[in-house]
This record gives C-alpha cells, structure tokens and sequence, in this order.
C-alpha cells in the first residue's frame, strides 16, 4: 500500500496526472527508470526524444493499456477523468457496417432515448422511473455535445482532409492513413479531459496539420504529444519534454525553446567541465609538491580535494553524454561542382493525368547546380509523381523533361529497395562500394549509427528508421550532384532529422525533395514548387506559398450568420478577461526580468572569480606561501557554488 503525505495530496489535487517513480522493463531492459511528470488541467505536453526510447510505452502506461512494473512507482489521475487514446497503429479490424460519421456512443445514446420516450409513452405506471432513466441519458448526451455532435464530429473529418467521398464509404475500404484520420476525429470531439496522441501528424497534409494545430490550441483539456514535427510542438506545446535512457527532463516552453536552454545548459557545463580539468591539473600538481615537501597534513587535505574533483569532472562529463553524436550523415565534396553553371534538369510544359483525373498542368522549371528546391502541396496532388518525371522513372503526359548526362542522380523514394533483404549491412555496403575494407565498412556505417555487432544485422530486421539511415550510408556513397529525396524525415527521430539538415546544408550539390516537415522545409529550402489546385508555381519561400493558399481559401470561403455571431462572442468574452490577462502577463514578465537579472549578476562574478582565478594561478612558484593556496581554494569552492546556483537558475527560467 502507497501512503501519501499531506503535501502531496494537496499536489495531486491540483494535478489532472500524477506519475512518481515509474518503472518498466521489457526482457531485462529498463525502458523507465524511475520516472515522474505532473500536468494539470489545460498543459499541452509534447514529448520527444530518439526512436525506442519508451515515449509510446509511457502513453500506453498512463492510458491503461500496459502496466508499469509492479510494487513501484504511483500513477494518479484526477477523479472523474476521461481519456481519449490515439495509438500510431490501429490494431482493430473495422466493422464492415460503419463509416466515418458512425459513432458508438452517440449511436447507442440516441437508441436509448428513443427506447425510453416509447416505453414513458406506452407505460405510464412506471413515468417517475423511465423519467430518472431518461434524466441521466440526456445528461450524457448533452455531455458528448449533444445534437450538435454530429456537426463538430463532421467539421472534424473535413478539417482532417476527408472528403464526401471518403466519408460515405465503410471504414473497411478506407487506407490506413484514411482510418487514422477518422480516428482521431472521433476521438478529439468526444470530450476527453486527457488527450493521448501518439505521432498524429503522420498521416496528415498540412491543411490538416494547421487545423489540428488550431483545434489543439484552443482545447481546454490537457494534452500529451508524442512528436517528431518541429513547427507543429512550437506551434502547441506549453511544456516539453525529452525522453532519454529512461528519465524525462520537462520544461515550459515549446520545442525551440527547450532547444535553447538545453544548448545554454551544455555551453556552460562544458566550460565548468574544462575549468574543473585544470583545477584538476594544477591541484595534482600542488598535492604532489606538499608530498615532495613532506607536508604530509596540507597532502591527505589536497588528496581529498583531487578525489573530490574527479568526482565532479566524472559527473559533468556524464551529463554531456548525448545521443545525437551517435548518427553523423556526410555528404562527399566535389569541388568541380562549385563551378559549374550547366542546367541539370529542364522541364518545359509538362503535365500528368490519370483517366480524367489531371493532377497538374503547364508546369516549367529548371534545376541547376545549387539550387535547394522542395516540392510541397496537400495529400494526393502528385508531388511524388512529380519527382518521378524530374528523375526519369516517370513520363508525363504531355511536355518533355531533358536530364544532363553528365549529372550524375541519387534518388531516395518512400519504398526503400536494397539488394537483398538478408544481406548484413556490412555486406550491403561494400556491395555499393566494393573498394571498401571490412574496417572502412564498420568506421562507415558507425557514422550512421550501427556500431559492433549492428553491422551484421540482416536488413530485413531493421525498423523503419534503420533502414532510412542505412540508404542514406548507401545514396552518399555515389557522391551525387543532384540529390532527390521523397519524405526524407520520415522514419527519423528529431536527432537524425537535424543532423541530416545539418549535412543538407554543407552539401555543395542540388537538392530536389519532396516533404511536409515545414521545419525541415524552412531549414534547407531556397525555393519551393507549390501545389494550388492542378497549378504547379514556384516561390521564394514557404510561407509565400502558403499566404497564396491561405488567400485562396479565404476567397472561396465566407463565414455564416451564425458564425459570425460566434466570433463576435468570443471577442466580447475575450475582452471581459483582458484585464486579468493584461495583470498577469504584466506578472510573469516582471518576474522573468528579476529572474534574468539574477543570472546576469551570477554570470558576471563568474567570470570575474575565472579572472582572479587564472591571475593567482600565474603568480604561484615554489616560494609560494600555503595561506595563498588556501585561499585559491577558497575561491576554487566559491567558484564552484555559483557556477551551481547559475546552472539551476537556467533550468528553471521558463518554469
């Protein structure tokens, strides 16, 4: 039995989850070592961090679809609370009967309405009771919106880009993206007090994104993310947090924002890890010259301070461990390719239809040899099918494409393709490359991240992300001039994405891709094909594209009476609250500036006590007095403390 103290009673009445001391294990594995997390009402949390690290373990967990390791650790969550859970795989078969716009609970509300006015009419006797029954019927369904559930639940479908089409037709003949989508329809109207999401963006364009983006912000229930979309935790997040060898560090703040406190963070451990190295240094050298001096009291006292630095040097240096070292993409330099100035791909006129379908038309370009372009536009448009006729593995229906001979093309699509799928990478590799050593082979594919006996995995056992990795190893080795890529983030986690923009951006080469990471897009685009309608355009950048979108819509789209009058309430509501708001925020930022003023003064004793620090260490020779190291010591320890003090101070300026 778990007792809990008075405090943190009062904490889990606050709190709409509470998790302490969470463990799982799976086959010997600690998946979560010891974790805790508290949200209240209204947080929007997305969690991150490197594929199989247990982000989707902690969401089953707290939806009660797995238990955590027994006799350890508390889950509590407020009385009462609903739960609404989207998995990343639907593992249910659908009922051949339903579609989209069925809903259980809706469906067997309205039947036991209608069954309860029949029997209050047929039955008069038995009114009071039928009458309590009824009561409680039509506070449930007032409670799952009522008559005006159907028309959210309808608006949802839509703003998730299901058409007319798709929602007539049953939910067996539907994609699986299709069902995943309706899905969460389903669940985001139903009212859930927590709402679960495991990867929600993946089967979305991004009119779809920007619309949960919207309905997520103004949810007033609270929110667990798991994500690997940049732009879309900035856009929703209030708090964030990394999942990392079993502990989660969570901050206020979106995702950018986590982002910047943790490269501050590192920045100054690794300047504290380099002074405590020369501390180290000097301290050793000192202990050794009391030994020489037989000093043998000022010895065991400066033996003690050496261990004791050790010790911190050990600690700071475990904390710089990171994850993201381990995957380094690299791209081959060619330095003729900074000189040429031929075009490497000309399209003119160009145009693609199925049947009656046209999916584009009247389509120009040309790409030359640094051009960045990235080919974005909603689902099914043919952006694909567009990179396809820029590469030669597809023609278009009317138009011509020329290909440089002398360009040489790497292309990486959605199906990934090896030689043979039980080839070891090591194999598959010097297969693409059979001037490479066995040890040229491993140092290759540990830049990817597969190290020691990874290499002799077979490719049909890798997950999708290993095998994103592992045809990236395999494209960079042909040292392209043009690169095409088909949803490259897809499959990889926040870590490899940045790195593999990272690696974009030192490529001296063309870039031709196709995706619907806006993050991604903003990062390393210089120009963007847009899809509007069977119109193919070029713009300068991704945000022109979508204002013409934007414009599109809004030429098309006028609001109701009715909703017109809804905007109007919400402004009136928003400007009867605009008083507190204003005190508030006024509160916060006042706050927030004594917070940063406080670093500021801690920052500059830092490197005030570094200075004196480093003058006293210029100044020591052998005549120097004991008392003079004493007080370097002093100032050593004082050092010390406030570089502590400021580190805190870091982690906890957004809370």
């Amino acid at each position: 039995m778990v007792f809990l103290c008075p405090q943190l009673l009062e904490c889990l009445a606050m709190s709409i989850l509470t998790l302490e001391n969470i463990h799982k294990t799976y086959f010997g594995k600690r998946v979560l070592d010891g974790l805790s997390l508290s949200l209240d009402f209204g947080d929007r949390l997305v969690l991150t961090g490197a594929n199989g690290t247990g982000k989707s373990t902690l969401l089953k967990i707290i939806s009660g679809q797995e238990e955590p390791d027994t006799d350890i650790g508390l889950l509590n969550l407020a009385s009462g609370t609903v739960i609404g859970y989207l998995p990343q795989q639907l593992s249910s078969e659908p009922d051949p009967a339903k579609t989209c716009l069925s809903h259980q609970r809706y469906d067997d509300l309205m039947l036991q309405m209608r069954s309860l006015e029949e029997d209050m009419a047929e039955h008069p006797e038995q009114f009071a009771e039928l009458s309590t029954a009824y009561d409680q019927t039509i506070r449930s369904f007032e409670a799952l919106g009522g008559y005006g559930f159907q028309a959210d639940l309808l608006a949802a479908l839509y703003g998730l880009g299901l058409s007319d089409q798709i929602l007539r037709r049953p939910l067996n003949t539907l994609s699986g993206g299709e069902r995943m989508r309706s899905a969460l329809a389903h669940i985001i109207v139903s009212r859930p007090d927590l709402l679960l999401l495991d990867e929600p963006t993946n089967h979305l364009d991004i009119d779809g994104i920007e619309w949960l983006e919207e309905w997520l912000s103004s949810f007033s229930g609270t929110v667990i993310v798991i994500s690997h979309d940049r732009s879309f935790m900035d856009n929703i997040a209030t708090h964030t947090a990394l999942l990392s060898q079993g502990k989660m560090t969570v901050r206020a703040g979106n995702y950018s924002e986590f982002k910047e406190t943790e490269a501050m963070i590192h920045f100054s451990r690794e300047r504290e890890l380099k002074k405590l190295q020369e501390t180290l240094k000097h301290e050793q050298k000192v202990t050794q010259t009391m030994f020489s001096h037989r000093k043998m009291n000022q010895y065991h006292s400066r033996e003690k301070r050496v261990a004791k630095l050790s010790r911190q040097i050990n600690e700071v240096e475990k904390n710089l461990v990171s994850e993201q070292t381990r995957v380094k993409f690299s791209f081959q330099s060619d330095p003729e390719r900074k000189t040429r100035s031929g075009c490497l791909i000309q399209a003119e006129d160009i145009s693609l239809s199925y049947d009656d379908n046209t999916l584009f038309s009247g389509f120009s370009s040309s790409i030359f040899p640094q051009d960045r372009i990235m080919i974005t536009g909603p689902n099914g448009c043919g952006k694909t099918s567009l990179l396809n006729i820029m590469v030669g593995s597809l023609r278009p229906s009317s138009g011509r494409v020329e290909i440089n001979s002398r360009a040489k093309i790497g292309y990486m699509g959605q199906l990934l393709q090896f030689n043979s799928e039980v080839n070891t990478l090591l194999t598959e590799v010097r297969q693409a490359d059979p001037g490479l050593t066995e040890g040229q082979g491993r140092d290759l594919l540990a830049g990817y991240g597969f190290r020691e006996i990874d290499v002799f995995k077979r490719i049909q056992v890798l997950s999708g992300g290993e095998r994103a990795r592992l045809y990236l190893c395999k494209l960079l080795l042909q040292k392209p001039d043009l690169l095409l890529l088909d949803e490259p983030t897809n499959h990889l986690d926040i870590a490899s994405r940045e790195i593999l923009e990272q690696a974009l951006l030192d490529y001296d080469g063309a870039l031709l891709s196709v995706s619907h990471d806006r993050y991604f897009i903003d990062k390393t685009a210089r120009k963007i094909w847009g899809f509007i309608g069977v119109q193919v355009q070029e713009y300068n950048s991704y945000q022109s594209w979508r204002g013409m979108v934007r414009a599109g819509k809004a030429n098309i789209s006028v609001p109701t009476q009715s909703e017109q009058s809804e905007i109007a309430e919400k402004e009136n509501n928003s400007g009867r609250k605009n008083t507190d708001t204003k005190q508030i925020a006024a509160e916060k930022r006042k706050k927030a500036a004594e917070q940063r003023q406080i670093i500021q003064t801690l920052e500059a004793i830092i490197h005030e006590q570094e200075a004196e620090i480093k003058s006293m260490e210029a100044s020591f020779a052998e005549d120097t007095p004991a008392v003079v190291y004493e007080q370097y010591a002093d100032l050593i320890q004082e050092l010390e403390e406030n570089t502590t003090s400021y580190l805190e101070l870091l982690e906890k300026k957004d809370s």
